[in-house]
């Protein structure tokens, strides 16, 4: 919803090139070009921040057991309290979610290789027994069917599983950095004065 206002100020230079004049033309696309990369930093900027603040908004909401709003701003404070901390953690999640790819590749290259050489020697085998029995031609059909299964099954197995265990990690980061940003802000609150604690044990 924010996200076209933070162009607008780049609509602005338009009134300086109203006039047509080649100095003011000019002069107005390279101001139009520096408040647009000056808009798409800003824009970029509460993005991540906005991602960061809504992972630590849903620790807030399942561990502390905050409403939906309190959540968001319990999220919006811990982030900017502790940016270093989140910051790094969003950057460690980022950079799993760029290299996974190419770890992928390699991986599922491998996994169709053993798919294959599992599959149809399976599918092999169990054709040339099944057309001992019934048609060959019911026979490879079933025996195909049979291999592309397990093909599917040994890519996509290992694959998810892969998957699961980089969501959890992820998972696990935010909830310790979550849990780490509280503890920091606890410590770094002022505390009430020995005096006050006193006066209000007098009363």
């Amino acid at each position: 919803m924010l996200t076209p206002l933070l162009f607008l100020p780049a609509l602005l230079p338009v009134f300086i090139m109203i006039s047509g004049r080649p100095m003011a033309i000019s002069f107005g696309l390279l101001l139009m070009t520096s408040l647009s990369l000056l808009s798409l930093a800003g824009m970029i900027v509460m993005w991540i921040a906005g991602l960061i603040t809504v992972q630590l908004a849903h620790r807030a909401c399942c561990l502390d057991g905050l409403g939906v709003l309190a959540s968001i701003w319990r999220g919006f404070r811990l982030m900017r309290a502790q940016l270093g901390g989140v910051g790094l953690t969003w950057l460690v999640v980022v950079g799993l979610d760029l290299v996974y790819p190419l770890l992928v590749v390699p991986v599922g290259i491998l996994l169709a290789a053993v798919g294959l050489v599992f599959g149809g020697g399976l599918a092999l085998i169990f054709g040339s027994l099944l057309a001992l029995m019934v048609a060959k031609s019911t026979a490879w059909t079933i025996a195909f069917i049979v291999g592309a299964v397990l093909l599917v099954l040994v890519i996509a197995v290992p694959l998810t599983l892969l998957g699961g265990l980089r969501e959890v990690f992820k998972s696990s980061a935010w909830t310790l950095t979550f849990r780490e940003a509280v503890r920091s802000q606890s410590i770094k609150s002022p505390s009430v004065p020995q005096s006050a604690l006193q006066q209000m044990s007098t009363t």
